[in-house]
Order: structure tokens, then sequence, then C-alpha cells
């Protein structure tokens, strides 16, 4: 059974992926409302489950970001995001 903090780091990783994922599909050019909002939902889930603070802040915001598809905001709170330990 895992730890509780083994927990927190497969939510913090299931953010990053959920990010990673919209950075991948955003660079095809195939990107609607229903996946930025079914992305921004996701990492807002995780967000939700992570007690560190900054890192739910930063998914927090992210996700809001995410949701009016401010992509320069989004890639400047994942760069935050990356500078911090998992």
């Amino acid at each position: 059974m895992p730890t509780y903090e083994e927990w927190q780091v497969s939510y913090k990783e299931t953010a990053i992926r959920e990010i990673q994922k919209y950075f991948r599909i955003y660079e095809i050019g195939n990107i609607s409302e229903a996946v930025l909002e079914a992305g921004s939902a996701r990492i807002a889930q995780q967000a939700d489950r992570i007690d560190d603070d900054t890192f739910a802040s930063l998914l927090k915001q992210i996700s809001q970001s995410l949701a009016v598809n401010d992509i320069q905001d989004v890639r400047n709170k994942y760069y935050e995001l990356e500078q911090l330990p998992i």
C-alpha cells in the first residue's frame, strides 16, 4: 500500500502530465474548448489533492489560465512549477 508521500508524488506527476499533454495538443494546433475545459478540470482536481501549498497554488493558476486559453501564462507558470521539487 502506498504511503501518503507516495500518493502526493503521484498526484503531482499526474498534474504535470496533464499540463504536458496540453502543450502537445496546443503545438499540434488541434485544441478545442472541450479539451481546454477537461484539462483545466483535471489539473484543478489534482491541485485539490496536494498538500504542498505552493505547488497546488501554481496548479490552480495554470488551470484558470488554461480555461481561458492564456497559453503564455500557462507556459510561465509551468516553468515555475518545474523549479519546485516533487
